[in-house]
């Protein structure tokens, strides 16, 4: 990919990431809690774009940017991961999975577990930034594929 290619996908991709955390918001205050069930797995969009070798992020950030976004990704879709647990039986099929009974003790762990995840969203994006700044910085032949 060239390197507007590349910016405009990581771009893409962390506002997918940003999306998601919305529709999990939308989903625990607005009482929204079917729609659990259309999220899972979004938030696996971000790391299959990022973790490509193809993209070559891990070359083109330094390594202590490259590893934190790594850290705060990872936490992120855990975060993602445990409020899906309070609503489903089964994450891994959530289109045949039964929804849990929500009582208002597991609605405020709830709560808790997206206060968790808004904050380390908000420290991802801070390294998400650094990043699209970084690769704005860089030279067009540092997108260009070693032969």
């Amino acid at each position: 990919m060239t390197k507007n290619e590349t910016i405009a996908q990581l771009e893409k991709v962390i506002n997918q990431q940003t999306f998601v955390t919305t529709r999990i918001k939308n989903c625990i205050t607005l009482k929204r809690e079917q729609e659990i069930r259309n999220i899972v797995g979004s938030e696996e969009e971000f790391g299959k774009f990022f973790y490509d070798k193809n993209n070559r992020f891990e070359e083109l950030l330094n390594s202590i940017l490259y590893d934190g976004i790594t850290k705060y990704y990872e936490e992120w879709k855990h975060q993602c991961h445990r409020i899906y647990g309070v609503y489903l039986a089964d994450i891994t099929n959530p289109a045949k999975s039964k929804f849990n009974k929500i009582t208002p003790k597991e609605l405020d762990i709830v709560e808790s577990y997206y206060d968790d995840l808004m904050s380390i969203h908000k420290k991802g994006v801070v390294h998400f930034k650094t990043a699209v700044e970084r690769l704005h910085a860089l030279s067009e032949e540092k997108f260009k594929s070693p032969q």
